[in-house]
């Protein structure tokens, strides 16, 4: 037995010296070339190869192109994010441009060479993979010191993008903007003594993140009574929380994107003693399903909660008296809401698409609803518009399908009628009428004397308005405020000049008969004027 077996290594070991003397190729588990599976340029003298093996690499000489965040302007890396998990950036490339990996959330390394000099905007925004940066030791702009797996600028010590896995070196001094925006996956982050300034954007949408610790050493942020948040000491504003943060008595305001994108926080006690609110701060918080805001609050931001479509109920303090554009957008589980009574303006898109919203009160202290402030609120229905209302936009109630054959009345306290809002036939109430049938069966129309503005297109779907009447304290007709208006007969109650004065050359109201009428006497004047 020993010896066939001793026979068959003799003849497999000549064999091999034969083949080995003759030139052939022995491959024993040879691994395959990667193939290019999509190639192209990011840059005038800048390519891209993408192989087989989940590897992309960037090459050439000069800057790479800049890109954006919206459709039509991504990288062509968005559209391959799922192809690739590593990147390799080679000598040579000295830039890398405005949101070249934007929203890549596949790959999970990349490795920057030392002729980099240049990172711009937004990078390596929602790059929810990344686990491992390393920056060539050579490089003399950036750096990722003490295997810290982020990319920090030498010179000031500002950390300007990081990832799941980073750790801040303690001599870092500044967290950039966006720095760690969209790592869903980062749970946890300790904030050295160093540190001294910190981006409102650094952690926004950072929806995994429930565990933040600043150093006790630290003079200018504090993490106090072990909140998982980051408060700005001296202010007492907290910049930075967490799904698991717990706002500790003391603080004054909720910052800019102070929660911003965490889609895991699905409550909050708001502790009395906050005064505001701030841009963004609950902004796309989509498993917040309910808040008390309590009597210290005075002003909530534009965009505070935007996006927070889980989000079924809230009570505002009655100590309210500003709420941002956008505050309530899209807010679709919204079905009531009170607004206080201090505020006085509802502005541009507060409440636009809340499409659960069925009722809303609005109070005596209110002058002006914005444009689109409840656009595609399908199912609201209001009951009262105060005397106070001064000037509605004309789209402040674009396709809210409810109010079409609305029959409540505006006092003629406004002074300003925008698109969709017309005029009953008596001298005290305005009606509301937003698209549909009333605007369009309209026949006569009487102006108030309190009003004194008729806006652009405000009466441009009156398609059947042969009349109209309007007092004297008019001050301006705006352009096609009578578009598509069969205008036979306008009584003015005043003079000619004063008509001039308001009209001028408006010539949707050229085919019309101009009839002067004596506002003291209630007659007509003996002089008819045809423009």
């Amino acid at each position: 037995m020993k010896s066939k077996k001793s026979l068959f290594q003799s003849i497999f070991a000549l064999i091999l010296s034969l083949a080995i003397l003759s030139g052939m190729t022995v491959a024993v588990y040879a691994e395959a070339e990667p193939q290019t599976v999509d190639s192209g340029t990011c840059g005038k003298n800048v390519s891209w190869t993408l192989y087989d093996n989940g590897k992309l690499v960037i090459s050439g000489t000069g800057k790479m192109r800049d890109y954006g965040f919206y459709v039509n302007s991504f990288s062509p890396f968005y559209y391959k994010e799922s192809l690739f998990k590593e990147v390799v950036i080679e000598e040579g490339v000295k830039s890398i441009g405005n949101y070249t990996f934007y929203k890549c959330r596949n790959f999970t390394s990349i490795s920057i060479p030392d002729s980099v000099i240049s990172i711009g905007v937004g990078a390596f925004i929602d790059c929810n993979g990344l686990e491992s940066i390393k920056v060539d030791e050579k490089n003399t702009v950036y750096d990722s010191r003490e295997n810290c797996n982020a990319i920090i600028k030498t010179e000031t010590n500002e950390l300007i993008s990081g990832c799941k896995n980073t750790k801040i070196p303690d001599n870092v001094t500044s967290l950039g903007n966006s720095a760690f925006s969209g790592c869903s996956d980062l749970t946890c982050i300790n904030i050295p003594a160093s540190v001294t300034s910190i981006s409102s954007s650094a952690f926004d949408w950072c929806s995994g993140l429930e565990n933040i610790k600043v150093d006790e050493n630290n003079t200018i942020y504090d993490s106090r009574e072990n909140c998982n948040a980051i408060i700005k000491t001296e202010t007492n504003e907290l910049i930075s929380g967490c799904k698991a943060t717990v706002v500790p008595d003391g603080v004054k305001s909720l910052g800019d994107f102070a929660f911003d994108g965490c889609s895991g926080l699905t409550s909050i006690n708001i502790p009395a003693g906050v005064t505001s609110i701030g841009n963004y701060a609950f902004g796309w918080c989509s498993g917040l399903t309910s808040i008390n805001i309590p009597d210290s609050v005075t002003n909530i931001k534009d965009y505070a909660f935007i996006k927070c479509s889980g989000l079924t109920s809230i009570n505002i303090s009655d100590r309210v008296t500003s709420i941002g554009k956008s505050a309530f957008r899209e807010c679709g589980g919204l079905i009531s809401i009170n607004i206080p009574d201090g505020v006085t303006s509802i502005e541009t898109y507060t409440f636009n698409e809340c499409s659960g919203l069925t009722s809303i009160k609005i109070p005596d202290s209110v002058t002006n609803i914005g444009s689109y402030a409840f656009e595609n609120c399908p199912n609201l229905l209001i009951t009262n518009f105060p005397e106070s209302l001064e000037t509605i936009h004309y789209t402040a109630f674009k396709d809210c399908t409810k109010l079409n054959n609305y029959t409540g009345t505006i006092s003629c306290g406004i002074k300003a009628l925008c698109g969709g809002i017309t005029v009953a036939l008596n001298n005290k109430f305005c009606s509301i009428s937003v698209k549909g049938t009333p605007i369009e069966q309209l026949e006569k129309l009487y102006i108030p004397v309190d009003i004194e503005v008729v806006s652009d297109n405000a009466f441009a779907k009156c398609t059947s308005l042969k009349e109209v009447t309007i007092g004297n304290n008019v001050k301006r007709i705006g352009s096609n405020a009578f578009a598509n208006c069969p205008l036979e007969t306008v009584y003015f109650k005043g003079t000619k000049a004063e008509w001039d004065e308001v009209c001028g050359k408006n010539v949707n109201l050229s085919s019309a008969d101009v009839i002067f009428v004596d506002y003291s006497c209630g007659e007509e004047l003996s002089a008819k004027f045809s423009l």
